[in-house]
């Protein structure tokens, strides 16, 4: 019933003719006294253009189905929207349903056949049931997660990026944090590898409370630092559950797969070309 009630609230936005058409379909009806006091007359409704997709076919307030003009003349009086004169005249939406049910509107210019809205509104329906089916899956599989620590109480998790991997072995500390044995403001002079390295600490405002020990290998210093950051992304969430949802968001628990696109021949590099010569 909801897309029926849809329906006629757009009626405030299609063209004069379907508002007249519908007022006269419904105008028996003592409810509707109310809504359309002169039936017989053209009824104002607000000029705007309303787009309905039917068979392949654009409808628009000031076009008709096959681009001309609709030849109302009074298309461009501004008058009360059909749901404003809903609200005064006090019917209420389950009035409106009951109405509209009992009536035919397959002949009104301008709307499209009851069983496609219906069919839509079904679809919406189903797409809305596999959300909530999704959602109630994702929090039992996180009420599922519990903390996964070794005999030392270490979270150990390994990250990958480019060719590099790093495997990271996490604690609660000082904040420490080590790769091949050298302090990380040592191994990564640039400021750019360690604010990537930290940006795990930062989505779940622990930075300083964990101690992480790593080593990595293969790769360049942004291949190993992007491997460093998801293996302790993938640490904290091991070391803490809740730590997940802010992780996840930001995209830490993905391992990203790009990777350098390899040369082609007759190119001078991937995609680049050598010049033209025309000799």
């Amino acid at each position: 019933m909801a897309a029926i009630r849809c329906l006629a609230r757009r009626l405030a936005r299609l063209d004069q003719s379907s508002v007249n058409s519908f007022a006269k379909c419904i105008y028996s009806d003592s409810g509707f006294s109310a809504l359309f006091p002169n039936a017989g007359r053209p009824v104002g409704v607000r000029s705007c253009d309303f787009w309905w997709r039917n068979e392949g076919r654009a409808y628009s307030s000031d076009q008709g189905f096959l681009g001309g003009p609709s030849g109302d003349s009074n298309a461009d009086a501004t008058a009360e929207v059909f749901g404003d004169k809903t609200a005064q005249s006090g019917i209420t939406d389950e009035m409106l349903d009951s109405l509209i049910a009992l009536k035919d509107f397959g002949t009104i210019e301008g709307l499209p056949p009851l069983d496609v809205i219906l069919e839509q509104d079904d679809e919406r329906e189903k797409k809305a049931r596999r959300r909530e089916l999704e959602r109630k899956k994702q929090l039992e599989l996180q009420s599922m997660r519990v903390k996964t620590v070794d005999a030392f109480g270490r979270a150990y998790a390994t990250g990958r990026r480019k060719s590099s991997i790093a495997r990271v072995w996490l604690r609660e500390g000082e904040g420490k944090i080590t790769i091949n044995g050298l302090p990380h403001d040592l191994y990564f002079p640039d400021i750019d590898q360690r604010l990537q390295l930290l940006e795990p600490f930062y989505e779940t405002n622990t930075l300083g409370l964990f101690d992480i020990r790593s080593t990595v290998k293969g790769g360049g210093i942004t291949g190993q630092s992007g491997a460093l950051r998801h293996g302790i992304s993938q640490a904290l969430q091991l070391f803490d559950p809740l730590l997940r949802p802010p992780l996840k968001s930001a995209g830490m628990l993905t391992r990203d797969s790009r990777v350098v696109e390899r040369k082609k021949p007759g190119k001078a590099k991937a995609r680049k070309s050598y010049q033209w010569v025309k000799r």
